[in-house]
């Protein structure tokens, strides 16, 4: 205790230095990593990105994540630089609430992007955010932080806190004027506190029904694919089924049925209940007046040319045999021209659906499904982008949370710490400013054009160099 007292605020202030070196090296990295990522992302997306709700959040997100880099981490730095001597109290006041405004509007952001990707996902067809109502919604987001945080503005100031028995120093913090009425501090960290909770479980919940939405259309679509592929075996099948009936029925015409079962010998063999269904069925679905017609004709012939056979031997006797025979050669040719007509009409290649070359015919579905429905996987891509970014909010502002939940119940608990857990406390408290840094990685990895475009954009500088090079050289 002595030891301590006899401490002049230099010694103590290079002591407080050293604890939080980490501390400034942690904010550090992520404000140049952020400044570095949030930039690539205000270019890419402004200049070749087409005009869409999901392109003017991404760039509202990035100017707030840029601000956050440039000012309020830097302001971090230095606070942790003078933890002792902090005395301009007009800074303290200004660039806290800058960090209170970046903070909320990233939240309040959060949640209007989940609201408008529940419309879209889970609403397709209501009444959808256009790119003018989601600036318009943007501008009132911030202009609703920048009210929220005013009483930062108020509450914050240098506050002199007791080193020893005789030093005292200057911290960034609450004023000494709030002394006198520190119930209205506590109920704006308590409101603060309650709002992020708030953000917190909206997101969550809004996210939760998107993902079920999602998974419950996905479930449909498949089941659809197994129905139109059973649907489509069957017809295979009705088409074998019928090739057997144009069998016995024109049984005296082999080389023209025969073609009619190359298409069906791999296909297993159904039932003969389920068999005679599916001919009933296929007989449906052949034009009525073609092919009543053409059986109505064969038959007509038939009788016609046996008439004709009848009343030509009563009359002329055995001498007009051999004509009545080519009589009926040439019914018979007739006979046999119908019965091709029909065959091919059965075996029209338009009818059948084409699996040939396919080991899953379900697969090759779902593939041609994902190409028809380009706009639908754009949505599920950009949903999961947002997703991320929500997650690593809600687990970059628990700590911060909790803190603040800790400090209203126990104001005097940092006193007691140890240079360690101080260190580990300084930087859980300020977690949640990896947001300001992460939102581009997550673009990175999950936007594929914006990925495209990053690699275009160094490929043209560095062809670019390399020509300047050439240049200089020759």
């Amino acid at each position: 205790m002595n030891s301590e007292s006899n401490k002049t605020i230099d010694e103590l202030t290079s002591e407080a230095l050293i604890t939080r070196i980490p501390v400034r090296v942690f904010i550090g990295v992520i404000a140049i990593l952020g400044i570095i990522g949030n930039c690539h992302v205000l270019f890419l997306y402004y200049a070749r990105f087409k005009k869409t709700t999901y392109r003017c959040f991404v760039l509202s997100l990035a100017v707030i994540d840029l601000i956050g880099c440039c000012v309020s981490m830097p302001f971090e730095i230095v606070d942790e630089s003078l933890p002792y001597s902090y005395s301009d109290t007009m800074s303290c006041k200004i660039f806290r609430f800058v960090n209170f405004c970046v903070a909320l509007s990233c939240a309040f952001t959060l949640v209007l992007i989940a609201s408008e990707r529940y419309r879209k996902i889970c609403k397709p067809y209501g009444i959808q955010m256009t790119e003018i109502r989601a600036k318009k919604y943007v501008v009132i987001v911030i202009i609703s932080t920048v009210v929220v945080s005013l009483p930062v503005l108020y509450i914050y100031g240098t506050k002199t806190i007791e080193l020893n028995e005789v030093q005292t120093g200057k911290e960034c913090t609450w004023g000494d004027h709030m002394k006198d009425r520190p119930l209205f501090g506590y109920a704006y960290a308590g409101f603060l506190t309650l709002l992020i909770i708030v953000c917190m479980i909206s997101l969550s919940v809004i996210y939760a029904i998107i993902g079920y939405s999602l998974k419950r259309h996905e479930r449909r679509i498949r089941a659809r694919l197994d129905k139109n592929h059973c649907d489509s075996v069957k017809l295979n099948r009705s088409f074998c089924s019928s090739s057997d009936l144009f069998k016995h029925k024109f049984s005296s015409q082999p080389k023209h049925v025969s073609r009619l079962s190359h298409s069906c010998e791999e296909l297993p063999d159904p039932n003969t209940r389920q068999q005679d269904d599916i001919s009933k069925s296929l007989f449906k679905r052949i034009p009525k007046k073609n092919f009543f017609k053409s059986e109505t004709k064969t038959v007509d012939i038939e009788k016609k040319q046996a008439d004709v056979s009848n009343v030509r031997d009563q009359k002329l006797g055995s001498r007009n045999v051999n004509g009545i025979n080519q009589h009926n050669n040439d019914g018979q040719k007739e006979t046999n021209q119908l019965a091709e007509n029909v065959n091919r009409k059965v075996t029209q290649p338009e009818i059948v659906p084409d699996t040939c070359g396919v080991k899953n015919p379900r697969e090759f579905d779902l593939k041609n499904l994902k190409k028809m429905f380009p706009v639908e996987r754009k949505e599920k891509k950009i949903t999961k982008v947002l997703v991320a970014i929500t997650l690593l909010f809600i687990a970059s502002f628990f700590p911060y949370v909790i803190i603040v939940i800790v400090y209203i119940t126990n104001p005097d608990y940092e006193n007691n710490m140890t240079s360690s857990q101080l260190t580990f406390y300084l930087i859980a408290f300020r977690l949640y400013n990896i947001n300001n840094m992460a939102n581009p990685i997550f673009y990175f990895f999950f936007d594929v054009k914006f990925r495209e475009e990053v690699f275009s954009l160094y490929r043209s500088f560095w062809k670019t160099e390399q020509e300047k090079s050439l240049k200089s050289a020759t």
